[in-house]
């Protein structure tokens, strides 16, 4: 790869582990994560969430929490979906009103999510994205100057493919070429996740329904998250990370 395809490319990840993290120093990394990370952490900032800090797992975020003070702080994820003994509130959506999060501190920690944002931290910029805010991400990423070498980064499932993840991608994919006019170059990733997106884009509250990850929510009792992580554009916060803590992009 020459050093001007590296200048406008774009390079599509179906999941972390496909990616070393010393190969994203100085990319700009959009983090996919539809169910449900992006959403919840997006709801967050949208209802006054001060910051929130990823942590690379559930206990990773308990450990960080025990030497914080707790006043002010949210301890906050999942594992396996599920809310985890003493945690102060999981990974759904509809947890985090304002009520909850104004003003606070966010300490959390999944399975998937916060991994992928952690693994990123050697980027230029990192973002958070989902149907939810897949537009404003979009908009954020073409009002930089200079964004390119740019790394879509899907959080996969227990780093394996997720569906949903790879059509959102897809979706990123096409809007970007789409504004640059398909200037840039992308990699067989980020073509085969645009085909994806091809089949899957049109009806997204179906696709999510259909998901491994999606029926698996279903089970455990928390289908509704769905309904939220699919609606397009429904959340105008772009989550960015800004010194290890990830806030509203607007705001700094």
């Amino acid at each position: 790869m020459t050093d001007s395809n590296i200048s406008s490319r774009i390079d599509l990840f179906f999941t972390p582990a496909a990616v070393t993290n010393e190969r994203l120093q100085g990319y700009t990394v959009i983090v996919v994560d539809v169910l449900r990370s992006a959403t919840t952490i997006s709801t967050a900032l949208m209802n006054g969430a001060r910051e929130v800090i990823p942590a690379v797992s559930p206990s990773a975020a308990i450990d960080l929490v025990s030497e914080m003070r707790r006043d002010d702080v949210i301890l906050c994820g999942e594992r396996s979906g599920n809310l985890i003994d003493g945690f102060d509130l999981g990974n759904s959506p509809g947890e985090f009103t304002r009520a909850k999060v104004e003003g606070k501190t966010l300490v959390f920690g999944s399975n998937k999510g916060s991994p992928a944002v952690v693994s990123a931290t050697v980027a230029k910029s990192v973002f958070l994205c989902g149907f939810m805010n897949i537009d404003k991400v979009v908009e954020k990423i073409e009002n930089i100057k200079n964004p390119f070498p740019i790394a879509v980064l899907c959080a996969g499932k227990r780093d394996s493919f997720a569906l949903e993840d790879a059509v959102c991608g897809g979706l990123i994919l096409n809007k970007l070429l789409s504004f640059y006019k398909n200037k840039i170059t992308y990699n067989d990733a980020g073509k085969a996740a645009r085909l994806l997106s091809d089949v899957f884009g049109d009806n997204i509250i179906e696709l999510l329904h259909a998901t491994d990850h999606g029926q698996y929510l279903t089970e455990i009792g928390l289908g509704a998250d769905i309904e939220p992580c699919a609606k397009s554009n429904s959340v105008s916060v772009v989550p960015v990370l800004y010194e290890g803590k990830l806030v509203d992009s607007d705001k700094i």
